[in-house]
Protein backbone atom coordinates (compact mmCIF):
# COMPACT_ATOMS: atom_id res chain seq x y z
CA UNK A 1 0.00 0.00 0.00
CA UNK A 2 1.47 3.32 -1.08
CA UNK A 3 2.15 6.07 1.41
CA UNK A 4 1.12 9.71 0.87
CA UNK A 5 2.26 11.67 -2.19
CA UNK A 6 5.27 13.93 -2.71
CA UNK A 7 5.59 16.40 -5.56
CA UNK A 8 8.75 17.78 -7.20
CA UNK A 9 9.04 21.06 -9.06
CA UNK A 10 12.29 20.88 -11.02
CA UNK A 11 14.57 17.88 -11.40
CA UNK A 12 18.32 17.44 -11.63
CA UNK A 13 20.82 14.67 -10.90
CA UNK A 14 20.49 15.08 -7.13
CA UNK A 15 16.70 15.41 -7.02
CA UNK A 16 16.30 12.33 -9.24
CA UNK A 17 18.09 10.38 -6.54
CA UNK A 18 15.84 11.91 -3.89
CA UNK A 19 12.74 10.94 -5.87
CA UNK A 20 14.06 7.39 -6.37
CA UNK A 21 14.61 7.02 -2.61
CA UNK A 22 11.03 8.10 -1.94
CA UNK A 23 9.63 5.72 -4.56
CA UNK A 24 11.61 2.84 -3.05
CA UNK A 25 10.18 3.76 0.39
CA UNK A 26 6.61 3.42 -0.91
CA UNK A 27 5.70 7.05 -1.55
CA UNK A 28 3.75 8.18 -4.60
CA UNK A 29 5.92 10.76 -6.38
CA UNK A 30 5.00 13.20 -9.15
CA UNK A 31 7.17 15.84 -10.83
CA UNK A 32 7.30 18.66 -13.35
CA UNK A 33 10.50 19.42 -15.26
CA UNK A 34 11.16 21.23 -18.55
CA UNK A 35 13.77 18.66 -19.62
CA UNK A 36 12.09 15.68 -21.27
CA UNK A 37 15.20 13.53 -20.71
CA UNK A 38 15.04 14.03 -16.94
CA UNK A 39 11.31 13.32 -16.93
CA UNK A 40 11.90 10.14 -18.95
CA UNK A 41 14.44 8.96 -16.36
CA UNK A 42 11.97 9.85 -13.62
CA UNK A 43 9.15 7.92 -15.28
CA UNK A 44 11.31 4.81 -15.71
CA UNK A 45 11.73 4.73 -11.93
CA UNK A 46 7.95 4.75 -11.40
CA UNK A 47 7.27 8.47 -11.04
CA UNK A 48 4.26 10.34 -12.43
CA UNK A 49 4.87 13.07 -15.03
CA UNK A 50 3.16 16.47 -14.59
CA UNK A 51 2.48 18.86 -17.45
CA UNK A 52 2.88 22.15 -15.53
CA UNK A 53 4.03 23.71 -12.26
CA UNK A 54 0.63 23.76 -10.62
CA UNK A 55 -0.16 20.13 -11.38
CA UNK A 56 2.96 19.01 -9.53
CA UNK A 57 1.53 20.46 -6.30
CA UNK A 58 -1.97 19.01 -6.54
CA UNK A 59 -2.93 16.19 -4.21
CA UNK A 60 0.43 16.03 -2.44
CA UNK A 61 1.29 16.23 1.23
CA UNK A 62 4.81 17.50 0.58
CA UNK A 63 6.17 19.53 -2.30
CA UNK A 64 9.90 19.72 -3.08
CA UNK A 65 10.75 22.88 -5.02
CA UNK A 66 14.10 22.98 -6.83
CA UNK A 67 13.61 25.85 -9.28
CA UNK A 68 15.75 28.96 -8.75
CA UNK A 69 14.12 31.65 -10.93
CA UNK A 70 12.49 34.24 -8.64
CA UNK A 71 9.49 34.94 -10.89
CA UNK A 72 8.64 31.24 -11.22
CA UNK A 73 8.89 30.78 -7.46
CA UNK A 74 6.61 33.76 -6.84
CA UNK A 75 4.06 32.41 -9.33
CA UNK A 76 4.19 28.98 -7.75
CA UNK A 77 3.50 30.34 -4.28
CA UNK A 78 1.49 33.52 -4.72
CA UNK A 79 -0.36 33.43 -8.07
CA UNK A 80 -4.13 32.94 -8.19
CA UNK A 81 -3.54 29.23 -8.63
CA UNK A 82 -0.53 29.22 -6.26
CA UNK A 83 0.14 26.44 -3.76
CA UNK A 84 -0.49 28.65 -0.73
CA UNK A 85 -4.23 28.63 -1.41
CA UNK A 86 -6.17 27.01 1.40
CA UNK A 87 -7.45 24.13 -0.76
CA UNK A 88 -3.87 22.91 -1.19
CA UNK A 89 -3.71 22.37 2.61
CA UNK A 90 0.08 22.89 2.78
CA UNK A 91 1.00 22.31 6.42
CA UNK A 92 4.80 22.42 6.45
CA UNK A 93 7.37 24.38 4.50
CA UNK A 94 10.81 22.76 4.39
CA UNK A 95 13.76 25.04 3.60
CA UNK A 96 16.10 22.41 2.21
CA UNK A 97 19.47 22.37 0.47
CA UNK A 98 20.24 19.05 -1.23
CA UNK A 99 23.64 18.15 -2.63
CA UNK A 100 25.89 15.16 -3.17
CA UNK A 101 28.21 14.40 -0.28
CA UNK A 102 31.85 14.33 -1.40
CA UNK A 103 33.61 12.84 1.64
CA UNK A 104 35.04 9.32 1.40
CA UNK A 105 32.55 8.00 3.96
CA UNK A 106 29.45 9.40 2.20
CA UNK A 107 30.70 9.78 -1.35
CA UNK A 108 27.75 9.87 -3.77
CA UNK A 109 25.05 9.98 -1.09
CA UNK A 110 22.58 12.85 -1.13
CA UNK A 111 23.16 15.24 1.76
CA UNK A 112 20.15 17.25 2.94
CA UNK A 113 20.40 20.41 5.02
CA UNK A 114 17.06 21.77 6.14
CA UNK A 115 14.80 23.62 8.56
CA UNK A 116 11.18 22.52 8.96
CA UNK A 117 8.71 25.38 9.29
CA UNK A 118 5.20 24.39 10.40
CA UNK A 119 2.46 26.56 8.91
CA UNK A 120 -0.45 24.62 10.38
CA UNK A 121 -0.07 21.87 12.96
CA UNK A 122 -1.87 18.74 11.78
CA UNK A 123 -1.67 14.97 11.50
CA UNK A 124 0.60 15.09 8.46
CA UNK A 125 3.42 16.98 10.19
CA UNK A 126 5.15 13.75 11.10
CA UNK A 127 4.72 12.49 7.55
CA UNK A 128 6.46 15.51 6.06
CA UNK A 129 9.55 15.04 8.20
CA UNK A 130 9.60 11.29 7.48
CA UNK A 131 9.25 11.89 3.76
CA UNK A 132 12.31 14.13 3.83
CA UNK A 133 14.24 11.60 5.90
CA UNK A 134 13.29 8.82 3.47
CA UNK A 135 15.07 10.62 0.65
CA UNK A 136 18.47 9.73 2.07
CA UNK A 137 20.15 8.62 5.28
CA UNK A 138 22.33 11.70 5.84
CA UNK A 139 20.17 14.49 7.17
CA UNK A 140 21.25 17.77 8.82
CA UNK A 141 18.48 19.46 10.77
CA UNK A 142 19.16 23.02 11.94
CA UNK A 143 17.22 24.64 14.76
CA UNK A 144 16.02 28.22 14.61
CA UNK A 145 14.20 30.32 12.03
CA UNK A 146 13.36 29.32 8.50
CA UNK A 147 16.21 29.67 5.99
CA UNK A 148 18.92 27.35 7.33
CA UNK A 149 19.04 25.32 4.11
CA UNK A 150 19.47 28.41 1.95
CA UNK A 151 21.95 29.95 4.38
CA UNK A 152 24.13 26.84 4.50
CA UNK A 153 24.07 26.80 0.70
CA UNK A 154 25.37 30.39 0.64
CA UNK A 155 28.25 29.46 2.97
CA UNK A 156 29.20 26.51 0.75
CA UNK A 157 29.06 28.71 -2.37
CA UNK A 158 31.29 31.25 -0.65
CA UNK A 159 33.93 28.56 -0.13
CA UNK A 160 33.57 27.04 -3.59
CA UNK A 161 34.09 30.33 -5.39
CA UNK A 162 37.10 31.35 -3.26
CA UNK A 163 38.66 27.91 -3.78
CA UNK A 164 38.04 28.15 -7.51
CA UNK A 165 39.75 31.52 -7.92
CA UNK A 166 42.62 30.43 -5.65
CA UNK A 167 43.08 27.28 -7.74
CA UNK A 168 43.43 29.34 -10.91
CA UNK A 169 45.87 31.70 -9.21
CA UNK A 170 47.95 28.75 -7.99
CA UNK A 171 48.06 27.14 -11.42
CA UNK A 172 49.13 30.48 -12.95
CA UNK A 173 51.89 30.89 -10.37
CA UNK A 174 53.13 27.35 -11.00
CA UNK A 175 53.19 27.82 -14.77
CA UNK A 176 55.07 31.09 -14.32
CA UNK A 177 57.62 29.21 -12.17
CA UNK A 178 58.13 26.69 -14.99
CA UNK A 179 56.34 23.75 -13.34
CA UNK A 180 54.08 21.69 -15.58
CA UNK A 181 50.38 22.28 -14.67
CA UNK A 182 49.56 18.57 -14.65
CA UNK A 183 52.44 17.89 -12.27
CA UNK A 184 51.17 20.66 -9.99
CA UNK A 185 47.72 19.09 -10.08
CA UNK A 186 48.96 15.59 -9.28
CA UNK A 187 51.03 16.76 -6.31
CA UNK A 188 48.62 19.29 -4.79
CA UNK A 189 45.81 16.72 -5.00
CA UNK A 190 47.75 14.66 -2.44
CA UNK A 191 48.89 17.55 -0.25
CA UNK A 192 47.49 20.07 2.22
CA UNK A 193 46.62 22.52 -0.58
CA UNK A 194 43.98 20.20 -2.00
CA UNK A 195 40.27 21.00 -2.02
CA UNK A 196 37.25 19.38 -3.62
CA UNK A 197 37.06 22.26 -6.09
CA UNK A 198 40.75 21.97 -7.01
CA UNK A 199 40.61 18.21 -7.46
CA UNK A 200 37.40 18.18 -9.49
CA UNK A 201 37.49 21.43 -11.48
CA UNK A 202 41.13 21.84 -12.51
CA UNK A 203 41.27 18.75 -14.81
CA UNK A 204 38.24 20.00 -16.76
CA UNK A 205 39.76 23.46 -17.02
CA UNK A 206 43.08 22.12 -18.28
CA UNK A 207 41.18 20.23 -20.98
CA UNK A 208 39.36 23.44 -21.90
CA UNK A 209 35.88 21.92 -21.70
CA UNK A 210 34.20 24.53 -19.46
CA UNK A 211 32.16 27.24 -21.11
CA UNK A 212 33.45 30.68 -20.20
CA UNK A 213 30.21 32.61 -20.38
CA UNK A 214 28.07 29.94 -18.69
CA UNK A 215 30.53 29.26 -15.86
CA UNK A 216 31.34 32.89 -15.10
CA UNK A 217 27.69 33.87 -15.32
CA UNK A 218 26.74 31.24 -12.71
CA UNK A 219 29.61 32.28 -10.43
CA UNK A 220 28.72 35.94 -10.78
CA UNK A 221 25.07 35.30 -9.91
CA UNK A 222 25.84 33.09 -6.88
CA UNK A 223 28.44 35.44 -5.46
CA UNK A 224 26.16 38.41 -5.96
CA UNK A 225 23.47 36.80 -3.77
CA UNK A 226 25.95 36.02 -0.99
CA UNK A 227 27.47 39.49 -1.05
CA UNK A 228 24.05 41.13 -0.99
CA UNK A 229 23.21 39.16 2.14
CA UNK A 230 26.53 40.17 3.73
CA UNK A 231 25.85 43.80 2.84
CA UNK A 232 22.39 43.65 4.45
CA UNK A 233 23.97 42.21 7.60
CA UNK A 234 26.85 44.74 7.48
CA UNK A 235 29.25 41.80 7.61
CA UNK A 236 32.65 42.01 5.81
CA UNK A 237 33.70 39.16 3.49
CA UNK A 238 37.14 40.31 2.26
CA UNK A 239 38.25 37.07 0.58
CA UNK A 240 34.96 36.58 -1.21
CA UNK A 241 35.00 40.22 -2.34
CA UNK A 242 38.43 39.75 -3.94
CA UNK A 243 37.30 36.50 -5.58
CA UNK A 244 34.19 38.23 -6.92
CA UNK A 245 36.30 40.95 -8.53
CA UNK A 246 38.32 38.28 -10.34
CA UNK A 247 35.11 36.60 -11.51
CA UNK A 248 33.73 39.94 -12.70
CA UNK A 249 36.93 40.66 -14.64
CA UNK A 250 36.80 37.26 -16.29
CA UNK A 251 33.11 37.58 -17.03
CA UNK A 252 33.58 40.98 -18.67
CA UNK A 253 36.34 39.59 -20.91
CA UNK A 254 34.19 36.65 -21.92
CA UNK A 255 31.19 38.83 -22.78
CA UNK A 256 33.37 41.30 -24.68
CA UNK A 257 35.01 38.61 -26.78
CA UNK A 258 31.69 36.88 -27.46
CA UNK A 259 33.43 33.50 -27.67
CA UNK A 260 32.61 30.18 -26.07
CA UNK A 261 36.22 29.63 -25.01
CA UNK A 262 37.65 27.81 -22.01
CA UNK A 263 37.70 29.66 -18.71
CA UNK A 264 41.49 29.48 -18.58
CA UNK A 265 41.70 31.51 -21.78
CA UNK A 266 40.03 34.33 -19.91
CA UNK A 267 42.33 33.90 -16.92
CA UNK A 268 45.40 33.93 -19.19
CA UNK A 269 44.43 37.39 -20.40
CA UNK A 270 44.31 38.59 -16.81
CA UNK A 271 47.48 36.91 -15.53
CA UNK A 272 49.62 36.98 -18.67
CA UNK A 273 50.45 33.28 -18.21
CA UNK A 274 49.47 30.74 -20.87
CA UNK A 275 48.44 27.83 -18.66
CA UNK A 276 46.83 25.74 -21.43
CA UNK A 277 49.97 25.83 -23.60
CA UNK A 278 52.06 24.94 -20.55
CA UNK A 279 49.69 22.04 -19.85
CA UNK A 280 50.05 20.78 -23.43
CA UNK A 281 53.84 20.73 -23.23
CA UNK A 282 55.60 17.39 -22.85
CA UNK A 283 55.40 16.25 -19.25
CA UNK A 284 57.28 13.73 -17.13
CA UNK A 285 56.10 11.55 -14.25
CA UNK A 286 57.55 12.68 -10.88
CA UNK A 287 56.41 9.47 -9.15
CA UNK A 288 58.10 7.36 -11.82
CA UNK A 289 61.33 9.27 -11.25
CA UNK A 290 60.95 8.58 -7.52
CA UNK A 291 60.45 4.88 -8.21
CA UNK A 292 63.64 4.75 -10.27
CA UNK A 293 65.46 6.64 -7.53
CA UNK A 294 64.64 3.93 -4.97
CA UNK A 295 66.61 1.39 -7.01
CA UNK A 296 69.69 3.64 -7.12
CA UNK A 297 69.64 4.94 -3.54
CA UNK A 298 72.74 4.56 -1.42
CA UNK A 299 72.69 2.89 2.00
CA UNK A 300 72.52 5.39 4.85
CA UNK A 301 73.84 4.36 8.28
CA UNK A 302 73.90 7.57 10.32
CA UNK A 303 71.45 10.45 10.14
CA UNK A 304 71.65 13.86 11.75
CA UNK A 305 68.35 15.66 12.36
CA UNK A 306 67.97 19.35 13.25
CA UNK A 307 64.52 20.66 14.17
CA UNK A 308 62.42 18.52 16.52
CA UNK A 309 59.22 20.55 16.41
CA UNK A 310 55.75 19.13 15.79
CA UNK A 311 56.62 17.82 12.31
CA UNK A 312 60.33 17.24 12.82
CA UNK A 313 59.91 15.14 15.96
CA UNK A 314 57.60 12.70 14.17
CA UNK A 315 59.94 12.49 11.18
CA UNK A 316 63.01 11.91 13.34
CA UNK A 317 61.39 9.25 15.53
CA UNK A 318 60.10 7.44 12.45
CA UNK A 319 63.65 7.28 11.06
CA UNK A 320 64.76 5.64 14.32
CA UNK A 321 62.97 2.47 13.22
CA UNK A 322 65.69 1.72 10.68
CA UNK A 323 68.59 4.10 11.34
CA UNK A 324 70.81 5.63 13.99
CA UNK A 325 69.62 9.21 14.38
CA UNK A 326 71.27 12.02 16.32
CA UNK A 327 68.86 14.91 16.98
CA UNK A 328 69.06 18.58 17.91
CA UNK A 329 66.36 21.20 18.37
CA UNK A 330 66.87 24.94 18.24
CA UNK A 331 65.20 27.23 20.77
CA UNK A 332 62.78 29.47 18.91
CA UNK A 333 63.92 32.68 20.61
CA UNK A 334 67.63 31.87 20.53
CA UNK A 335 68.32 33.41 17.14
CA UNK A 336 67.86 37.15 16.96
CA UNK A 337 68.26 39.14 13.80
CA UNK A 338 71.32 41.39 13.84
CA UNK A 339 72.83 43.40 10.99
CA UNK A 340 75.85 41.71 9.39
CA UNK A 341 79.16 43.46 8.67
CA UNK A 342 79.92 43.37 4.96
CA UNK A 343 83.00 41.18 5.51
CA UNK A 344 80.77 38.42 6.95
CA UNK A 345 78.69 38.30 3.78
CA UNK A 346 76.27 35.46 4.44
CA UNK A 347 77.05 34.54 8.03
CA UNK A 348 73.89 34.83 10.10
CA UNK A 349 74.91 33.80 13.62
CA UNK A 350 77.62 36.20 14.64
CA UNK A 351 79.96 36.15 17.56
CA UNK A 352 78.23 35.56 20.88
CA UNK A 353 74.88 34.67 19.24
CA UNK A 354 75.03 30.91 18.78
CA UNK A 355 71.97 28.64 18.40
CA UNK A 356 70.71 27.33 21.72
CA UNK A 357 69.47 23.80 22.22
CA UNK A 358 65.83 23.36 23.18
CA UNK A 359 66.23 20.72 25.87
CA UNK A 360 62.61 19.50 26.35
CA UNK A 361 62.24 18.08 22.84
CA UNK A 362 65.80 16.78 22.75
CA UNK A 363 65.21 14.90 26.01
CA UNK A 364 61.94 13.53 24.66
CA UNK A 365 63.69 12.41 21.50
CA UNK A 366 66.36 10.69 23.58
CA UNK A 367 63.66 8.81 25.50
CA UNK A 368 62.38 7.48 22.16
CA UNK A 369 65.78 5.93 21.44
CA UNK A 370 67.49 8.79 19.62
CA UNK A 371 70.89 10.26 20.40
CA UNK A 372 70.82 13.80 21.77
CA UNK A 373 73.08 16.46 20.29
CA UNK A 374 74.04 19.68 22.06
CA UNK A 375 74.81 21.66 18.88
CA UNK A 376 74.34 21.44 15.11
CA UNK A 377 78.01 20.46 14.76
CA UNK A 378 77.67 17.56 17.21
CA UNK A 379 74.61 16.22 15.39
CA UNK A 380 76.55 16.16 12.11
CA UNK A 381 79.45 14.09 13.42
CA UNK A 382 79.95 11.15 11.03
CA UNK A 383 76.49 11.72 9.52
CA UNK A 384 75.83 10.41 6.02
CA UNK A 385 72.70 12.56 5.68
CA UNK A 386 71.60 15.65 7.61
CA UNK A 387 67.86 16.50 7.67
CA UNK A 388 66.94 20.10 8.50
CA UNK A 389 63.35 20.78 9.57
CA UNK A 390 63.52 24.19 11.25
CA UNK A 391 60.96 26.99 11.13
CA UNK A 392 62.33 29.40 8.53
CA UNK A 393 65.27 30.56 6.43
CA UNK A 394 66.89 32.45 9.28
CA UNK A 395 67.04 29.37 11.49
CA UNK A 396 68.27 27.24 8.58
CA UNK A 397 71.07 29.72 7.97
CA UNK A 398 72.01 29.76 11.65
CA UNK A 399 72.26 26.00 12.11
CA UNK A 400 74.26 25.64 8.90
CA UNK A 401 76.70 28.56 9.17
CA UNK A 402 76.47 29.81 12.73
CA UNK A 403 78.65 29.03 15.75
CA UNK A 404 79.13 25.25 15.92
CA UNK A 405 77.33 25.14 12.57
CA UNK A 406 76.61 22.02 10.56
CA UNK A 407 78.50 22.88 7.36
CA UNK A 408 81.92 22.98 9.00
CA UNK A 409 81.28 19.74 10.90
CA UNK A 410 79.76 17.57 8.17
CA UNK A 411 82.06 14.91 6.71
CA UNK A 412 83.10 15.21 3.08
CA UNK A 413 80.49 13.87 0.64
CA UNK A 414 77.54 14.13 3.06
CA UNK A 415 74.08 15.18 1.91
CA UNK A 416 71.79 17.83 3.38
CA UNK A 417 68.01 17.40 3.07
CA UNK A 418 66.35 20.78 3.61
CA UNK A 419 62.68 20.12 4.43
CA UNK A 420 61.86 23.51 5.93
CA UNK A 421 59.41 25.80 4.14
CA UNK A 422 61.72 28.34 2.51
CA UNK A 423 61.78 30.33 -0.72
CA UNK A 424 63.06 28.70 -3.92
CA UNK A 425 65.69 31.49 -4.16
CA UNK A 426 67.10 30.63 -0.74
CA UNK A 427 67.55 26.96 -1.68
CA UNK A 428 69.16 27.77 -5.04
CA UNK A 429 71.59 30.17 -3.41
CA UNK A 430 72.40 27.68 -0.65
CA UNK A 431 73.32 25.04 -3.21
CA UNK A 432 75.66 27.46 -5.00
CA UNK A 433 77.37 28.33 -1.71
CA UNK A 434 77.88 24.67 -0.82
CA UNK A 435 79.35 23.95 -4.24
CA UNK A 436 81.55 26.97 -4.79
CA UNK A 437 82.93 28.18 -1.46
CA UNK A 438 85.72 26.92 0.72
CA UNK A 439 85.32 27.23 4.46
CA UNK A 440 87.64 29.44 6.52
CA UNK A 441 88.32 28.93 10.21
CA UNK A 442 89.48 32.00 12.14
CA UNK A 443 91.20 31.42 15.48
CA UNK A 444 91.15 34.91 16.97
CA UNK A 445 92.96 36.13 20.09
CA UNK A 446 91.70 39.44 21.43
CA UNK A 447 93.52 42.09 23.45
CA UNK A 448 91.36 41.30 26.47
CA UNK A 449 92.90 37.83 26.61
CA UNK A 450 89.74 35.98 25.50
CA UNK A 451 89.60 33.85 22.37
CA UNK A 452 86.91 32.41 20.20
CA UNK A 453 86.49 30.40 17.00
CA UNK A 454 84.51 31.61 14.05
CA UNK A 455 83.74 29.96 10.69
CA UNK A 456 83.14 32.27 7.75
CA UNK A 457 82.87 31.73 4.03
CA UNK A 458 84.48 34.95 2.79
CA UNK A 459 87.56 37.02 3.59
CA UNK A 460 88.24 39.24 6.60
CA UNK A 461 89.51 42.74 7.35
CA UNK A 462 91.38 43.67 10.52
CA UNK A 463 89.82 47.12 10.50
CA UNK A 464 86.47 45.59 11.41
CA UNK A 465 87.86 44.30 14.74
CA UNK A 466 90.14 46.84 16.43
CA UNK A 467 90.58 44.67 19.56
CA UNK A 468 92.28 41.73 17.87
CA UNK A 469 96.02 41.31 18.11
CA UNK A 470 96.53 38.00 16.31
CA UNK A 471 94.72 36.22 13.51
CA UNK A 472 95.51 32.71 12.35
CA UNK A 473 93.73 31.47 9.22
CA UNK A 474 93.28 27.79 8.33
CA UNK A 475 91.54 26.93 5.01
CA UNK A 476 89.45 23.80 4.45
CA UNK A 477 89.37 21.97 1.12
CA UNK A 478 86.14 21.59 -0.88
CA UNK A 479 83.83 19.14 0.95
CA UNK A 480 81.54 18.12 -1.92
CA UNK A 481 78.47 18.56 0.23
CA UNK A 482 75.24 17.76 -1.62
CA UNK A 483 71.87 19.47 -1.17
CA UNK A 484 68.36 18.09 -1.67
CA UNK A 485 65.44 20.54 -1.69
CA UNK A 486 62.68 18.43 -0.09
CA UNK A 487 59.75 20.33 1.48
CA UNK A 488 57.00 18.18 2.95
CA UNK A 489 53.23 18.24 3.41
CA UNK A 490 50.84 16.10 5.39
CA UNK A 491 50.69 17.11 9.04
CA UNK A 492 51.96 15.77 12.34
CA UNK A 493 50.36 12.31 12.23
CA UNK A 494 51.61 11.51 8.75
CA UNK A 495 55.07 12.73 9.74
CA UNK A 496 55.17 10.18 12.57
CA UNK A 497 53.77 7.44 10.31
CA UNK A 498 56.27 8.07 7.51
CA UNK A 499 53.45 8.82 5.06
CA UNK A 500 54.25 12.42 4.11
CA UNK A 501 54.03 13.92 0.65
CA UNK A 502 57.55 15.05 -0.29
CA UNK A 503 58.44 17.26 -3.25
CA UNK A 504 62.16 16.68 -3.82
CA UNK A 505 64.55 18.30 -6.27
CA UNK A 506 68.29 18.52 -6.71
CA UNK A 507 71.21 17.01 -8.58
CA UNK A 508 70.95 13.30 -9.43
CA UNK A 509 73.92 12.44 -7.19
CA UNK A 510 72.36 14.23 -4.22
CA UNK A 511 68.98 12.56 -4.72
CA UNK A 512 70.55 9.11 -5.01
CA UNK A 513 72.62 9.65 -1.87
CA UNK A 514 69.59 10.80 0.17
CA UNK A 515 66.96 8.64 -1.55
CA UNK A 516 66.69 6.06 1.22
CA UNK A 517 65.80 8.72 3.78
CA UNK A 518 63.30 10.41 1.44
CA UNK A 519 61.55 7.09 0.77
CA UNK A 520 61.42 6.23 4.48
CA UNK A 521 59.61 9.47 5.30
CA UNK A 522 57.09 9.50 2.47
CA UNK A 523 54.03 7.79 1.13
CA UNK A 524 54.03 10.04 -1.92
CA UNK A 525 57.49 11.01 -3.17
CA UNK A 526 57.73 13.31 -6.18
CA UNK A 527 61.02 14.09 -7.92
CA UNK A 528 60.71 17.52 -9.52
CA UNK A 529 62.99 18.39 -12.43
CA UNK A 530 64.68 21.78 -12.44
CA UNK A 531 67.29 21.45 -9.68
CA UNK A 532 67.27 22.82 -6.15
CA UNK A 533 64.44 25.31 -5.72
CA UNK A 534 61.93 23.43 -7.88
CA UNK A 535 60.64 21.42 -4.91
CA UNK A 536 60.19 24.58 -2.85
CA UNK A 537 58.39 26.12 -5.82
CA UNK A 538 55.73 23.41 -5.62
CA UNK A 539 55.57 23.83 -1.83
CA UNK A 540 55.06 27.56 -2.35
CA UNK A 541 51.96 26.79 -4.44
CA UNK A 542 50.77 24.31 -1.83
CA UNK A 543 51.18 26.90 0.93
CA UNK A 544 49.30 29.50 -1.10
CA UNK A 545 46.29 27.19 -1.36
CA UNK A 546 46.48 25.86 2.19
CA UNK A 547 46.64 29.42 3.54
CA UNK A 548 43.64 30.51 1.47
CA UNK A 549 41.70 27.47 2.67
CA UNK A 550 42.38 28.23 6.33
CA UNK A 551 41.43 31.89 5.93
CA UNK A 552 38.33 31.19 3.83
CA UNK A 553 37.10 28.55 6.29
CA UNK A 554 37.37 31.11 9.08
CA UNK A 555 35.47 33.63 6.95
CA UNK A 556 32.79 31.06 6.07
CA UNK A 557 32.20 29.93 9.66
CA UNK A 558 32.09 33.52 10.90
CA UNK A 559 29.54 34.33 8.19
CA UNK A 560 27.53 31.24 9.15
CA UNK A 561 27.51 32.32 12.78
CA UNK A 562 26.30 35.78 11.73
CA UNK A 563 23.52 34.07 9.76
CA UNK A 564 22.47 32.33 12.97
CA UNK A 565 23.58 28.82 12.01
CA UNK A 566 24.97 26.24 14.44
CA UNK A 567 28.65 26.36 13.46
CA UNK A 568 29.44 22.84 14.68
CA UNK A 569 26.71 21.42 12.47
CA UNK A 570 27.68 23.80 9.66
CA UNK A 571 31.27 22.57 9.82
CA UNK A 572 30.06 18.99 9.36
CA UNK A 573 27.97 20.07 6.38
CA UNK A 574 30.96 21.88 4.83
CA UNK A 575 33.25 18.90 5.40
CA UNK A 576 30.99 16.74 3.25
CA UNK A 577 30.21 19.33 0.58
CA UNK A 578 31.95 20.92 -2.39
CA UNK A 579 33.30 23.58 -0.01
CA UNK A 580 35.60 21.13 1.76
CA UNK A 581 39.38 21.43 1.70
Amino acid sequence: MARSAVGFVGLDEVSLKLAASLLQSGYAVQAFEASSQLLDDFSKQGGKRCTNLMESGQGVNALVILISHVDKINDLFFADEGILREDYQIEIVVDMHASKAVSEAWNGKVMITLKLYVLFIGHTAEFNFCSVAAMEKKLFLFEGDIGAGSKSKMVIELLEEIHFVASLEAMSLGAQAGIHPRIIYDIISNAAGNSWVFKNYVPHLLRGNQSTHHLLSAFNQNLGIVLEMAKALIFPLPLLTVAHQQILAGYSHGVKDGEDTAFLKVWEKLSGVNIIDAGNAKAYNPEELASKLSTKSKTVKRIGFIGLGAMGFGMATHLLKSNTVRGYDIAGDAIRHQPKPYWMDRVTCKLGNKPKVYKPTVSRFESEGGIAGSSPAEVCKDADVLVIMVTNEYQAESVLYGDNGAVAALPSGASIILSSTVSPAFVSQLERRLQSRKYVKLDVCCSNGKSFLKDVSRGWQTGAMRTMVLIEVVRYEQKNLKLVDAPVSGGVKRAADGTLTIMASGADEALEHAGQVLSALSEKLYIINGGCGAGSGVKMINQLLAGVHIASTAEALAFGARLGLNTRLLFEVITNSGGTS
